[in-house]
């Protein structure tokens, strides 16, 4: 490489590690926010809540069998939205 030429190899790799540490910081902070909003009866679901990677994505999630039907309700429990409330609230945050 010359002097005074740019190695734009380095600056994409760059780009792409803080863009990372980005989403990693926005997933934490989405994860802490839903354990802060979950309800807890037996603290397994709020227990559960973990932040994961694929590739270049990250993802809130949880193994356990029943948060869809916290979250969203069902026919004899009401909704009791606290990841999408996290997401949201982290949305604002961002914006």
């Amino acid at each position: 490489m010359l002097r005074g030429e740019l190695d734009l190899e380095a600056v994409r790799l760059q780009i792409k590690e803080g863009a990372a540490e980005k989403l990693n910081a926005a997933a934490e902070s989405v994860c802490a926010e839903a354990r802060a909003l979950c309800p807890v009866e037996t603290g397994r679901l709020k227990g559960s809540l973990r932040v994961r990677a694929e590739g270049e994505r990250f993802y809130v999630s949880t193994d356990c069998e029943y948060a869809a039907a916290v979250e969203f309700g069902t026919s004899r429990r009401r909704a009791q939205p606290f990841l999408s409330e996290a997401a949201q609230r982290e949305r604002g945050r961002r914006v």
